[in-house]
């Protein structure tokens, strides 16, 4: 451009010598005309459109000079961003993986889980014979499968293990329109009573077992006991439903339960274009038609959900108050580097007004220094991102098993565009407010001052608004935190009728029969009996005993009558209770007294008399008045014919539900009295953990079909509050996190205000003002600050927290004793960081203050 310049004015000049001009004339008059040109080449370059690019690039650079020649605050202000953008960023993975990415199924929103629901609206599970009548009828509904879901042994020529199973129904697959990446899945025939005993293993199962995937077909393997033939294994992480890991034809075994027993769970898929709405009154007609013929399905409906919707509905009010309360957090740092942006304008004041003077628009200086914001965003989320990283691969580790999807979590290309996103909001965000207090810099003023003098009361206010803003935030995320940390230790210690510490269980499996449905009784007894004799000859073993339905990890619950009195006509009035099958020592291993009555012992294995134990919960409810000891009871579904059971004992309560949950009634029946009835139970031994290689070693030798796996029941029970325990933790960390912010932000105000009054400091002592007097004055500016911030803190708190109370425990939101806990201490917390500036303060030299201005 600068040599088209010269051609143009060789030219002219040239022209104006041939009329007459001498060469100096000439040329003066030639650069007179043509105009500055430098000005020329920068109008040249605007309208060929690069100027915005070139500017841009210029403002990059120089920004880039700017932050690297202060350090300390640079190094400050993106380690604060780093915090608050790695923090959003792994809590965004998290609500991305769980929450926003769709199943993954081809067609995914056609998908819906059904579900039976009862007179008082609560959901259960399907009877087999309902799901056949809501298969044969749906008018809505493509493909609909029922299946169960168990913790079973696979054995081999490989060491036994236990395994996630899922029983599922003729045409499952078709739900999620997903097959066998290797093999086939189940044939119409296969999906009978009597057919070939056939597995579909899962593709990481199918690899840990065999090596190859491929190797896994056609080998037979022993499902507690029973042989199947492996004919397929599914694609690479399908694990449709819950984490399943081995797949077998649940129409294999026949099911002779009526409507009253609901066993099941439903999927189905929708046919092409038709919605979940118009899916529930289609299932609407056809629960009315079956109350009206069943007297089982009286009062009770159908529940249509979007599949997607059912998984998460559980977790999404947690994750949302997470993710808000990170945001909260960012929120917070946002504020501190607008903080510390404002401060620093006041030390950049005689610079701004510099390029005023030199011509800079008011628009130019502003980009420039959004420009400065977003290059510190930009360096603090990349930071933050390797952060991130960080924090999901703990998150992955940490998270308790129970919320759907979690093994999904990672940062993917989603999760960096947010990122990036994210950091421009942020970059704008704490940047606008400084930006446009420093662009209105008077130039005539700036200067006229020195560097950091003068910058007025409008600085001084803006300062002291963004840390009152940033003290009450976190008053409000330490309120929330400090209810879940005290409602999690009071569900920690609750009183759960168990004692459990020194307690080890493990699975232990009996053979299955050929019908699939029972065990040999005989068998049970034997071998049962073998194990508990020889676990308790061992040194240090207390108590040994045998269970079918552990506390803590589901109980069966069935009808029952109690002799003498009449059954109501309605079968949803039934007496109901929950029942467990135990050996003689099971109360003794976990430290239960027999109230009244009398426990198991040997001799009521080998009677014809079926004995229970009911718990005290059990008579309040069925014997308020009276002496339940005894009386005669039969469960309904109890047995292949069942029996009255005499009462013969009383025992206390347990929350065997959960920590969270009251106890219920509770029936405790003789294990070996119904032995050919449960394949499955739990070993339960009281005594050092050092012993369980012994352990295994006897249960492996007498009955090889068991995995065994101890595990101690403090544990179990832990499992239980696992998630609490996960976002108590999580909402902890990010109120600490507000906590150091906010008092850092305190402290940077007050630093700055004494920085910048030294002088007036000065002055002061010079007058007669003590140090005490000086310190006095910081500390009270401090304190109004933090007591107008707690203040409204206190406010946002009793409006916020509101969102905890279906999280709570044995907690009110509005705790005073929390809520002056989380005053008393971030006051503690501001104070010292105002004793710092204020000490500072009280040591100033007035002499060398006064020489400094």
């Amino acid at each position: 451009m600068a040599g088209e310049i010269a051609e143009h004015l060789a030219e002219k000049i040239d022209q104006l010598r041939d009329e007459g001009y001498s060469d100096d004339e000439a040329r003066a008059l030639a650069r007179r005309q043509f105009g500055n040109t430098a000005l020329q080449q920068e109008d040249s370059r605007a309208a060929w459109g690069w100027n915005p690019v070139e500017q841009f690039w210029q403002d990059v650079r120089f920004g880039w000079r700017v932050l690297i020649k202060t350090p300390a605050f640079t190094a400050t202000a993106v380690a604060v961003l780093a915090l608050g953008i790695g923090m959003n960023t792994a809590m965004f993975s998290v609500v991305s993986a769980v929450l926003l990415s769709a199943l993954p199924y081809p067609e995914p929103e056609r998908m819906v889980e059904l579900r039976q629901t009862a007179k008082d609206g609560h959901l259960m599970n399907v009877s087999g014979l309902d799901f056949r009548d809501w298969r044969a009828q749906s008018q809505t509904i493509e493909y609909m499968a029922a299946y169960g879901v168990d913790e079973v042994t696979v054995s081999g020529s490989f060491p036994a293990r236990r395994a996630r199973m899922a029983a599922v129904g003729s045409g499952f697959f078709d739900v999620p329109a997903t097959h066998a990446a290797i093999g086939r899945t189940f044939s119409t025939e296969e999906q009978k009573p009597g057919g070939t005993p056939t597995l579909v293993f899962g593709y990481e199962f199918a690899e840990a077992v065999f090596g190859a995937p491929a190797n896994a077909l056609q080998k037979t393997v022993r499902l507690d006991g029973m042989a199947f033939t492996v004919i397929g294994v599914m694609p690479p992480e399908f694990n449709f439903p819950d984490t399943t890991q081995v797949w077998l034809p649940g129409d294999l075994f026949p099911d002779r339960t009526g409507r009253s027993a609901h066993n099941y769970r439903v999927v189905g898929r929708l046919k092409p274009a038709v919605m979940v709405s118009r899916a529930q009154a289609d299932m609407n007609a056809v629960a009315a038609r079956l109350a009206k013929e069943y007297v089982d399905d009286t009062g009770e409906g159908i529940r249509v959900m979007s599949l997607y919707e059912f998984l998460v509905s559980g977790v999404r009010p947690a994750l949302s108050l997470l993710w808000g309360a990170v945001t909260l957090v960012l929120l917070i740092a946002c504020v501190n580097i607008s903080n510390l942006q404002l401060a620093r304008a006041a030390a950049r004041r005689k610079e701004m007004g510099m390029r005023c003077a030199l011509g800079a628009a008011r628009a130019r200086l502003i980009r420039q220094l959004l420009t400065e914001n977003v290059l510190l965003a930009g360096a603090g989320g990349l930071i933050g991102l390797a952060l991130a990283e960080l924090a999901v691969r703990i998150l992955r580790t940490a998270a308790p098993a129970n919320i759907p999807r979690i093994e999904n979590l990672g940062i993917d290309t989603g999760v960096l565009c947010f990122t990036a996103a994210l950091c421009l909001f942020v970059g704008l965000l704490f940047g606008v407010l400084p930006s446009l207090d420093s662009s209105k810099t008077d130039v005539n003023d700036a200067l006229k001052q020195g560097s950091g003098k003068g910058a007025g009361v409008r600085h001084k206010r803006w300062g002291q608004m963004l840390v009152v803003g940033q003290i009450a935030l976190a008053i409000v995320l330490l309120s929330g935190a400090a209810l879940l940390i005290k409602s999690y230790w009071k569900l920690s210690h609750v009183e759960t009728g168990l004692s459990s510490g020194g307690v080890y269980v493990t699975d232990v499996t009996w053979r299955a029969s050929a019908d699939g449905n029972s065990v040999d009784g005989a068998y049970v007894r034997q071998v049962g009996t073998q194990i508990l004799q020889q676990v308790e000859q061992l040194p240090g073993v207390q108590a040994v005993a045998f269970i079918n339905g552990l506390p803590f990890q589901g109980t069966p619950d069935g009808d029952f009558e109690i002799e003498g009195r009449p059954l109501p006509a309605d079968p949803h009035m039934y007496p109901d209770t929950d029942y467990r099958m135990i050996t003689s020592d099971y109360f003794k291993a976990f430290g239960m007294p027999i109230l009244r009555g009398r426990g198991f012992t040997e001799d009521d294995h080998r009677s014809a008399q079926q004995v229970a134990i009911v718990n005290q919960y059990f008579q309040k409810e069925f014997f308020p008045a009276g002496d339940p000891l005894g009386k005669r009871i039969r469960f309904l579904g109890f047995d292949r014919t069942p029996q009255f059971m005499t009462i013969i004992g009383i025992v206390p309560d347990v929350r065997a539900w959960g920590l969270n949950q009251p106890a219920r009634s509770e029936v405790y029946a003789d294990y070996f009295q119904h032995a050919d009835t449960r394949m499955d139970a739990a070993l339960v031994v009281r005594g050092p953990a050092s012993l369980q290689p012994n352990v295994e070693r006897i249960v492996t030798s007498l009955d090889r079909t068991s995995a065994v796996n101890f595990e101690s029941m403090d544990g179990v029970i832990s499992g239980t509050i696992a998630r609490e325990r996960f976002e108590t933790g999580l909402l902890a960390l990010f109120a600490a996190c507000a906590l150091l912010l906010a008092v850092v932000g305190v402290y940077g105000l007050l630093s700055y205000t004494v920085t910048r009054r030294t002088s007036e400091l000065g002055v002061r002592m010079a007058l007669g003002a003590d140090s005490r007097n000086i310190a006095r004055l910081v500390l009270g500016q401090g304190g109004v600050l933090v007591l107008v911030g707690v203040a409204l803190g206190l406010v946002g708190s009793f409006i916020a927290t509101r969102a905890l109370d279906a999280m709570l425990y044995e907690v009110k939101t509005s705790d005073p004793s929390v809520l002056l806990g989380v005053v008393a201490g971030f006051i503690a917390a501001a104070l010292v960081a105002c004793y710092l500036p204020a000490h500072r303060a009280s040591r100033i030299d007035p002499s060398e203050a006064l020489r400094a201005d």
